[in-house]
């Protein structure tokens, strides 16, 4: 007979940080920069930050602000930019677990695996991209805490204009900034 595997649900972020570290953090150290990330840190190393948000302007309004804001606060090291990416990856796997909490309070287990099963997706295999990735990591961050927000709406009691408020703000800022998440928005 298998045995059930069961932790302390405080212990889930740490798990998630562990795996998060195993799977995408062993050669964070050996990386340097790969594919589109040539081109976003040299605009970033220009005078001005207009040249990022003139390059995303067209079809992502807000996603060159995104940007600016990024390489301003992490600069052209690249092992930060492997550390954010780590960060943002691990932050996406915790809003989402939070997420699947909320709708499913008594399925702990079915959400932790959910969870790793999206943070381990075997098909993801450019987290090494950092620049470009941990960034699309943050708007997965700012989708997830929409929709667990969206969701504290309809559990709290009394007024729920506060998590109304800061749900839409959440969705809107990553639904301007990025289409990637629209199809799911809609859902």
């Amino acid at each position: 007979m298998l045995r059930r595997i069961s932790f302390p649900t405080w212990s889930v972020p740490v798990v998630l940080l562990g795996v998060t570290l195993a799977a995408y953090g062993i050669f964070a150290a050996q990386q340097g920069y790969h594919w589109d990330d040539w081109g976003i840190i040299w605009m970033a190393t220009l005078p001005s930050p207009q040249g990022l948000i003139d390059y995303f302007a067209a079809a992502r309004p807000l996603w060159g602000y995104v940007y600016v804001a990024t390489t301003s606060l992490i600069g052209v090291n690249p092992f930060a930019w492997q550390v954010f990416a780590l960060a943002t990856r691990w932050l996406a796997a915790l809003a989402l677990w939070w997420c699947l909490r909320l709708i499913w309070p008594r399925h702990a287990g079915f959400s932790f695996w959910v969870t790793m099963f999206a943070l381990v997706y075997p098909g993801f295999s450019q987290h090494s991209i950092a620049i470009a990735y941990s960034n699309y990591s943050l708007m997965l961050v700012t989708f997830y805490a929409s929709l667990g927000l969206s969701l504290q709406v309809l559990r709290t009691q009394g007024s729920k204009v506060g998590w109304f408020v800061a749900a839409l703000s959440l969705s809107a800022f990553q639904l301007f900034s990025t289409e990637y998440f629209f199809g799911l928005e809609l859902l």
